[in-house]
């Protein structure tokens, strides 16, 4: 909030975040994968400085990632981004 006027100030961001989950098998059948989900997101700007100014809804976006190491120099990888 700007402390002269009482206004939101807009140039600033809403919450934003970035969590995963990651596994890597080191034995057996599965061994050598490594299988990781992400996701990120932001929350709702609630508070700008206008009525006119646009506000952003809230989103969040998943990733998935896969490797295998086919050699301990040598990996397969697999992403799918969104």
């Amino acid at each position: 909030t700007d402390e002269e006027t009482g206004r939101a100030l807009d140039s600033v961001d809403p919450f934003t975040y970035l969590a995963g989950v990651r596994y890597r098998a080191t034995g057996g059948f599965l061994g050598g994968v490594t299988a990781e989900i992400r996701a990120r997101g932001a929350a709702r700007k609630s508070r700008v400085s206008a009525p006119g100014i646009v506000q952003p809804e809230a989103w969040t976006t998943f990733d998935a990632l896969l490797s295998y190491d086919v050699t301990p120099t040598a990996s397969l990888n697999l992403a799918v981004y969104n």
